[in-house]
């Protein structure tokens, strides 16, 4: 299966040319493994295009294996590796990264928990240095370049909507967290909590539909450094959280540059 396409992301601080490749492969060397390999190229500028101040280009590559019913225990076992580079106001990066994992569906697919292994190294470079010379908040002191990250990320989700693409009515409630440590490969010690809940009540008629939606997010170091990964830290703002604000612009800032928080309520 081969798909091909592109499109343009407009905000109001950050404007994207993009294409995209997926190449799948079902049923690869038998079993009903899925090879999948992605390619998402992209051109920024930042803010627009006519007024170029910070542009590059940036990427989304992975190759992907699936194995079903690992051992006929209804796992569903993947290996990812990828290789990303990415453009950030106050910074550029590139770098490999690494997962594996297992996950399983109960209750007719209803209920999903899963856990997995990541791991990603991350080389950072035409860096806004006005931004991040300065020690005018905590969060600058731990920007280090370059930096491993290691983490489990385990996660549970439990569905009872009645359509997940279109729902009308129902609830969805989903728990990620993010557990990191040195002794599995990365720089920082921390843990990073993700829980979520929606609501969809039809109002006299499924046409109309009061959706509610909460979501915290808690980061939180475990060194005595007391560093965090600025990559993994709390933005809000974009077309799937605050609209108010651009893509990730709801966040403590230096010199315009989001820093992202340690904590964030939605």
């Amino acid at each position: 299966e081969l798909r091909l396409g592109g499109g343009i992301g407009v905000e109001r601080k950050r404007h994207e040319l993009r294409l995209r490749g997926i190449w799948r492969i079902r049923n690869f060397l038998g079993g009903l493994r899925v090879l999948t390999l992605r390619v998402q190229p992209a051109f920024v500028s930042i803010p627009n295009l006519w007024d170029r101040q910070r542009t590059g280009f940036a990427a989304t590559n992975d190759l992907k294996l699936e194995q079903p019913d690992l051992f006929s225990t209804r796992l569903l076992a993947f290996a990812l590796f990828g290789y990303d580079l990415g453009v950030h106001e106050g910074y550029k990066w590139h770098g490999p990264r690494l997962q594996l994992g297992i996950d399983r569906v109960f209750w007719d697919g209803r209920i999903r928990v899963g856990v997995s292994w990541n791991l990603q190294f991350l080389d950072f470079f035409a860096i806004n240095q006005e931004a991040f010379a300065t020690a005018t908040t905590p969060l600058l002191s731990d920007f280090v370049d370059p930096y491993r990250l290691a983490f489990f990320e385990p996660f549970a989700q439990l569905d009872l909507r009645d359509n997940a693409l279109d729902p009308r009515a129902g609830l969805f409630v989903s728990l990620r967290s993010e557990l990191g440590f040195a002794v599995i490969g990365g720089d920082f010690d921390y843990y990073k909590l993700l829980p979520e809940a929606r609501g969809y009540v039809p109002v006299g008629t499924k046409r109309l539909v009061l959706a509610l939606r909460a979501r915290y997010g808690y980061l939180k170091s475990l060194s005595e450094r007391n560093e965090t990964p600025v990559t993994r830290r709390l933005f809000q703002g974009g077309p799937t959280s605050h609209r108010g604000f651009s893509f990730g612009r709801l966040s403590p800032q230096s010199d315009g540059v989001p820093l992202g928080g340690n904590a964030s309520v939605l």
